[in-house]
C-alpha cells in the first residue's frame, strides 16, 4: 500500500508555486499518495478522522499556523503544538522542511524561536536544503539527529523561442546594456533600495548598464521608498515593474537579462537566487546563509556586508556570458526524480 502524505499549507493558493509543483511530482513517481485540498492549518477533527489512514504531515512554512491577521498569538501557538503533539502521540510521522531559519519579517522573534523549537521537538525527521543550514539549525535550536539534506531543485525555463531584440524594445533596454534584473516579491528583507543606492554608484566606464526592479510590493510605502531613491539621471537605466509579474513576462525578462542581483539582510536558502541560476543568469549575491554553496567564483560573485558596489563593478569586468552558462549547467544537476527519491527515503526512515 502506498504510503498517504499531506504537506502544509495545503489550501488552493499554493496550487502554482513551481516548487511544491514539482516537489509533489517528484514525490508521486515512488508510489506515494499526496492529499489535497487539506486546507492550511490542522484540524482536530480531520486529525481523528484520518488516524492511520495518512502516514505523513509534511510541513513546510509553518508561521501562519501561530499568526492571526500577522501578529503573533500565543494562544494559536499553543494550540498548534498542542495539535503537533497529538498528531505525533496519535501515529502520524511529522517532516518539516526547514526553508527559513526566521520568517523574513518576522515580528516576534522569541515567538518564533520557541515554535520553532517545539516543531523541532515533535518532528521524526527534518530536511534542509544545504550542509551549512544543517549547521545553523544545530547551532541555533539544538537539534542533532534525523537532519536530511535534500537540496532544493531547479527551475525549468524554456527562453530560446524569445525574441530577445523585440522584447528590449518593449521594455526600451538600450541593444548593447548589461541588464542587472531583482525579481520577486518586494519585501523588506530584500533590500531593494540598496540595490538601487549601490546600483547608481556605480562606475561602468564605457559600459551601459541598465536594471529591472520586478515585482509587487508589500505596500504602498516600500512602493513609493523605491521610487523615491532614484535619481532623476537614472531614471533612463534603471526600470522598475512593480507588480505581481506573470511567469511569460517574468521569462521574457530573464531572457534579455545578463545578471541577477540580490542583498538580502537574513536568509536561509533563496528560491528567486535558484530561479535566476536556472535561467542562466550570472549572479550577484551577499555571503549569507547557504548562499556560498551555491554561488561560486564560477557563477558569479559573493559580496561582504556592504560591498555591493564594488560586486558589481568586479563582475561586469568578468565574462558574466561564460558565468550565467556554468550557472544552468550547476542548476542542472538539481535534478527533481532524485529529489522526489530523497524525501520518500525520508518518509521512510
Amino acid at each position: 500500500m502506498s504510503k498517504k502524505v499531506v504537506f502544509f499549507p495545503n489550501s488552493s493558493v499554493w496550487d502554482n508555486n513551481e516548487f511544491y509543483l514539482n516537489l509533489k511530482t517528484s514525490i508521486i513517481k515512488n508510489e506515494v499518495e499526496i492529499l489535497e485540498g487539506v486546507g492550511d492549518h490542522l484540524d482536530l477533527n480531520w486529525l481523528f478522522k484520518n488516524k492511520g489512514v495518512v502516514d505523513v504531515l509534511h510541513f513546510h512554512w509553518i508561521q501562519y499556523h501561530y499568526m492571526s491577521n500577522e501578529e503573533w498569538s500565543v494562544k494559536k501557538l499553543l494550540a498548534f503544538s498542542s495539535k503537533l503533539i497529538l498528531a505525533r502521540l496519535a501515529g502520524y510521522k511529522i517532516v518539516w522542511t526547514v526553508h527559513n531559519l526566521y520568517p523574513h519579517d518576522t515580528k516576534n522573534k522569541l515567538i518564533d524561536f520557541i515554535a520553532r523549537k517545539v516543531v523541532l521537538g515533535v518532528s521524526n525527521s527534518v530536511i534542509v536544503m544545504t550542509e551549512k543550514a544543517k549547521g545553523l539549525i544545530r547551532e541555533e535550536f539544538g537539534r542533532k539527529k534525523k537532519i536530511f539534506t535534500i537540496p532544493h531543485g531547479r527551475y525549468y525555463f524554456d527562453l530560446q523561442d524569445i525574441d530577445t531584440d523585440q522584447v528590449r524594445d518593449k521594455y526600451e533596454l538600450p541593444k548593447d546594456a548589461i541588464v542587472f534584473i531583482c525579481f520577486g516579491n518586494i519585501r523588506d528583507y530584500k533590500n531593494i533600495p540598496f540595490i538601487i543606492s549601490e546600483f547608481q554608484k556605480v562606475n561602468g566606464g564605457e559600459k551601459k548598464l541598465h536594471l529591472i526592479i520586478a515585482g509587487n510590493p508589500a505596500s504602498n510605502a516600500m512602493r513609493n521608498s523605491i521610487t523615491n531613491d532614484i535619481d532623476p539621471q537614472s531614471k533612463n537605466k534603471i526600470q522598475c515593474i512593480m507588480k505581481f509579474v506573470e511567469k511569460s513576462e517574468l521569462d521574457q525578462l530573464l531572457a534579455v537579462s545578463d545578471i541577477g542581483i540580490f542583498s538580502f539582510r537574513d536568509i536561509l536558502n533563496s528560491g528567486s537566487l535558484i530561479e535566476a541560476m536556472s535561467a542562466g543568469l550570472a549572479v550577484v549575491a551577499p555571503n549569507i546563509g547557504s548562499v556560498t554553496e551555491l554561488v561560486s567564483d564560477e557563477v558569479g560573485v559573493v559580496f561582504e556586508e556592504n560591498r555591493l558596489k564594488e560586486a558589481l563593478e568586479s563582475i561586469i569586468e568578468l565574462d558574466y556570458i561564460s558565468l550565467g552558462e556554468n550557472a544552468e549547467k550547476q542548476m542542472g544537476k538539481l535534478d527533481w526524480d532524485q529529489i522526489g527519491k530523497s524525501t520518500v527515503k525520508v518518509y521512510n526512515s
